[in-house]
């Protein structure tokens, strides 16, 4: 199946994980009493499972993976049938604090795990950085890549999944409002450079006394909108399908551009790479 329906939970989220547990369960109920077995994959924001305070992050305010919380996500997979990815929740691991994106398959198991590898300034000193860009095949869905906020505006983050081989890259997000049109813009180009969809999911409503900015959005490998949520809560829907993908690959995004492939034939080196990698 090269098509699948993939659902965006928009929502505001608090500092309290139980709270946010009760509202994805939410979410996803109500969902699955609307369109049943009709849907693939649901999706949140960044911190959708724990909330973020730069002031509160430390050990003590993370959950272990696998633990209590996963135990939950995975029940509501399982019972709905979907993937969820959870957006994001900071981990308690043994060397440290990670701000970890998970995806849970319709038997309830975790199927992929991502670690942002770039943390934003605030609170970064909290939370280490992932060294990976996993890929995960999900039957009836497709290749799926994640990305985390920050990651997202960095073009090597996407980059890398695509080259692992995603064709839909899932970016949750908490982006706040001053940050509106360079997001959307990103999200674009993260599409159009890798020939992928991007599936943005953010928070709406405020956190930690900011405002998000909603405006989650699908975007189709050739860089176009498909489809654009506004500022609210909402469980927001499209349909993406990875023929597309493969053909923007072959032919091009619009059968002109192949940003993928060009940058592979040429095989060029870049010193300001080489630079950024010598200063610690």
């Amino acid at each position: 199946m090269s098509k699948s329906r993939i659902v965006v939970g928009q929502g505001e989220w608090t500092t309290d994980t139980e709270t946010n547990l009760q509202r994805m369960e939410a979410f996803v109920d109500g969902l699955s009493a609307d369109w049943g077995n009709l849907v693939d994959l649901v999706t949140f924001c960044e911190y959708a499972v724990t909330g973020w305070d730069p002031r509160l992050v430390s050990p003590e305010s993370a959950h272990p993976i696998p633990g209590p919380v996963t135990e939950r996500l995975g029940a509501l997979a399982q019972k709905s049938g979907y993937y969820i990815c959870n957006g994001s929740m900071l981990e308690r691991a043994d060397d440290g604090v990670y701000n970890t994106a998970l995806i849970f398959g319709p038997d309830g198991e975790i199927v992929h795990k991502y670690r942002k590898t770039f943390p934003w300034s605030q609170g970064a000193e909290n939370v280490k950085e992932g060294r990976e860009f996993p890929v995960s095949d999900l039957p009836d869905v497709g290749k799926v890549g994640t990305m985390i906020c920050y990651d997202g505006m960095m073009p090597e983050c996407a980059r890398a999944l695509a080259f692992n081989g995603a064709e839909i890259i899932l970016w949750n997000s908490m982006a706040f409002h001053p940050l509106t049109a360079v997001t959307v813009a990103a999200a674009t180009s993260r599409a159009f450079e890798n020939s992928c969809y991007i599936v943005l999911a953010c928070g709406s409503g405020t956190h930690v006394g900011l405002g998000l900015i909603g405006n989650s959005m699908f975007v189709d490998p050739n860089g176009v909108v498909m489809s654009q949520a506004g500022d609210a809560p909402t469980l927001f829907m499209d349909v993406v399908d990875t023929d597309i993908v493969k053909t923007a690959r072959t032919d091009g995004s619009k059968s002109m551009c192949k940003p993928l492939e060009t940058l592979a034939q040429f095989a060029h080196e870049y010193p300001q790479y080489q630079y950024a990698a010598s200063v610690k």
